[in-house]
């Protein structure tokens, strides 16, 4: 049977004449990768924020592991609670290792413990520690610097961990590698996640469960294929249908990219690349483009053209326009 971990209780959040959270009960479990999925305005990042505490409920109880988060000092529910927002506030001045040793270090970790924390946390999202360790964040990419603060995050091993819209600012394919990043350490960690969102698309491919909300109002709460199949309205209806149309630019043959392709000539650099057929699903040549900024296209065994990651990401902002 499910243990709660985070528990609602007749919530309200109001500004002024603003009611930003209406009524809110919910529960979300021990182990439980949960989703609050809806659009700007919604109240979903102010529920985020009052299960840490950073925003105080106007009315209503909030049950973190059991009791009230009001019975516990800020500071300590904090330290049990890691939290990723959209724009990653790594320090600048300290390196990549001690970004990640913050928490451990104010929690007077043994010094080899949190070296050998660091190392792992790194080695597990494909960051080589020797590489990496003492780099400073100016030194990454978005997406690295964003793998970096789910480390931070997951370093001092909380209970929960909160994320704010944490992939929204990357480009779709670094999104999408973390997305599947995020689902191999939830299933590996079993930290309990709570997750906030504004497609539906990535709250279908994350969440254990998805609550949708509307105006500060809880909709409907359910596992994916509860919420994609039984919508409970026409806005989760739509909500759901407008996501699937982007998510289904994913399951296109890279032949529909055909005027994407670049022609392959005698000086293009084509050592170590890896090759797929015209067939080959989009979503399946993501992975190969975040490892290498270019693929191979063969017909009948024989390379004629390539793309980039560059065309793709053109591609899907073309297509994302479109519709």
């Amino acid at each position: 049977m499910a243990t709660p971990m985070i528990q609602f209780e007749h919530i309200n959040k109001i500004y002024g004449e603003t009611k930003a959270v209406s009524d809110l009960s919910l529960t979300i479990n021990e182990h439980e990768l949960f989703v609050l999925v809806g659009t700007s305005g919604s109240g979903k990042t102010t529920t985020l924020k009052m299960i840490n505490q950073l925003i105080k409920p106007t009315a209503g109880t909030i049950y973190f592991n059991g009791k009230s988060v009001t019975d516990y000092q800020a500071r300590n529910l904090r330290w049990n609670i890691g939290y990723v927002l959209q724009q990653i506030a790594l320090f600048p001045n300290m390196t990549v290792g001690q970004n990640i040793a913050l928490i451990p270090e104010l929690k007077h970790w043994d010094r080899a413990k949190i070296e050998r924390t660091v190392d792992e946390l790194l080695t597990q999202v494909e960051l080589p520690p020797a590489k990496y360790r003492d780099r400073m964040p100016a030194e990454l990419s978005g997406g690295e610097q964003q793998r970096v603060g789910i480390l931070r995050a997951l370093a001092s091993q909380p209970q929960v961990i909160l994320m704010d819209e944490p992939f929204s600012a990357l480009d779709p394919i670094s999104r999408t590698q973390l997305q599947d990043l995020l689902l191999r350490m939830h299933e590996r960690l079993k930290t309990t996640i709570v997750f906030v969102t504004h497609d539906m698309n990535e709250a279908l491919k994350l969440g254990d469960r998805i609550a949708v909300m509307r105006q500060g109002k809880l909709l409907q709460v359910g596992t994916p294929q509860e919420v994609s199949k039984h919508p409970i309205n026409e806005f989760v209806r739509s909500f759901f249908a407008t996501s699937s149309k982007q998510s289904a630019l994913f399951e296109q043959p890279i032949s529909q990219l055909a005027q994407y392709w670049r022609p392959l000539v005698a000086s293009t650099a084509t050592e170590s690349l890896s090759s797929v057929e015209p067939d080959t699903l989009l979503k399946t040549v993501l992975p190969q483009l975040v490892a290498q900024e270019r693929v191979l296209i063969k017909r009948a065994g024989q390379a004629t053209a390539y793309l980039t990651r560059q065309d793709v990401l053109q591609y899907l902002n073309d297509q994302m326009t479109e519709n």
